[in-house]
């Protein structure tokens, strides 16, 4: 019965080193997807500046309308300045904070402050360059969720292992 029980703690201990794996897996994943709701926040705002030219608080309202599509950014009702509730939900959340790199999150924010400054032509300038910031990042989780992924898992079991053999 007592080995019954050492072979049963030893597979817990491995899967538990699995759960770790996985876990570190889905940070990867987030990160993507955060990005990629970005990306498909500036399809909004292209779509609501350069062709209906919606102001900032119409769009806005309009964002959250589309809020489900997001899985990520957390939207919330405006709240005071337009440009204050964008950068506490696009720049300062904890969600954003986790999962984007600062470089990212500083262009997200200088394009909230220069948003409304220019032309249309200008908007689109802006919105482009910071679609293919958006871009590049979100290649670069691609390729480090596909590499890291496996990794994490195999690292994940393989530690869960050793402490099984260790405790056996």
């Amino acid at each position: 019965m007592s080995g019954f029980i050492h072979l049963i703690g030893a597979l817990l201990l491995v899967l538990a080193g699995g759960a770790a794996g996985v876990a570190q897996a889905v940070k990867y994943r987030r990160k993507r997807r955060l990005l990629e709701d970005y990306l498909r926040l500036l399809v909004v705002f292209e779509g609501g500046i350069c062709s209906k030219r919606l102001s900032l608080p119409l769009l806005w309202e309009q964002l959250l309308l589309q809020k489900e599509s997001f899985f990520l950014l957390p939207l919330v009702q405006q709240q005071g300045d337009i440009k204050q509730t964008m950068r506490r939900c696009l720049c300062e959340s904890e969600t954003v904070r986790r999962y984007l790199q600062q470089a990212d999150r500083r262009s997200v924010r200088q394009w909230i402050e220069e948003l409304g400054s220019g032309t249309v032509e200008q908007e689109q300038n802006r919105l482009q360059f910071l679609r293919q910031l958006l871009v590049q990042s979100k290649e670069q989780a691609l390729a480090n969720e596909r590499q890291n992924t496996k990794v994490s898992l195999s690292l994940g079991v393989c530690a869960g292992l050793a402490v099984a053999v260790l405790t056996l």
